[in-house]
């Protein structure tokens, strides 16, 4: 053990969380569940294949960019769960967030298959960027939480490397994949169902992430008294604002 570090200190009756062992295995699971992620960032990430498929339903330009709009509302979202949420809880935190996404996902891809209105999925498709934009940002805090609590200082970087590494290449591939089924690269695929194979392969992909947030092995830690919410807006403000490097930032 490492003098000096906190993380050293061993808790009775349950695994050291300094490990090799466990500061790979957190290390993977955050490296593979960002790798899933990145590939299908299509339809994870709001913005142009969401546009493009509301254009396709002839929606306007103003309907068509509302999902990209719908979806940033929704960035607020860890900011509550980080008061609400108990230490306990956070992994389950993050695997009910993957879980929400993959449905709407799925929700989205059999709107496109089964003989629905437009009107019908416009309205998935805008339902699905509202409320991923709370599931999608709430995923991606809690998933950093599940790795710091669960890997010491070098096993975090190590995970790091290769995760930002390996992932926009990644999602280099996904987005090319992207295109080439909406372009017909795939023949048997006609529109709508060339947007519905993105967003059913999505589901799973999210799904995996779900699976894979349960395998955590994170420290435990002492559950605190909370504050009121005005008080912990106000201290998490001030916390922002006293810190140097975060206001360069």
């Amino acid at each position: 053990m490492t003098p000096g570090n906190e993380r050293d200190q061993a808790v009775p009756g349950l695994p050291n969380f300094t490990s090799a062992a466990i500061d790979r295995r957190n290390g993977l699971i955050f490296g593979v569940s960002n790798l899933l992620i990145y590939f299908v960032v299509p339809v994870i990430y709001i913005g142009v294949v969401q546009a493009a498929l509301c254009d396709q339903l002839g929606a306007s330009a103003t309907v068509s960019n509302l999902p990209a709009s719908a979806y940033l509302l929704g960035e607020i979202m860890p900011f509550v769960l980080s008061w609400i949420v108990p230490h306990r809880l956070v992994w389950a935190t993050a695997v009910v967030a993957n879980l929400v996404t993959a449905v709407l996902l799925a929700v989205v891809g059999f709107s496109l298959i089964y003989p629905f209105s437009d009107p019908v999925r416009l309205l998935a498709v805008i339902g699905q960027g509202l409320i991923q934009g709370f599931s999608g940002s709430t995923s991606q805090v809690f998933k950093y939480q599940c790795l710091r609590r669960g890997t010491t200082a070098e096993g975090r970087a190590r995970a790091m490397k290769w995760t930002f590494t390996l992932g926009p290449i990644d999602a280099v591939l996904g987005s090319l994949w992207a295109q080439f089924v909406l372009n017909g690269g795939i023949f048997s695929l006609a529109y709508p169902y060339d947007f519905a194979y993105l967003y059913l392969i999505g589901a799973p992909s999210v799904a995996g992430v779900a699976l894979l947030s349960r395998l955590y092995r994170l420290e435990p830690i002492e559950e605190e008294r909370r504050e009121s919410f005005a008080r912990y807006l106000v201290s998490s403000v001030r916390s922002f604002v006293q810190s140097r490097t975060l206001r360069f930032l």
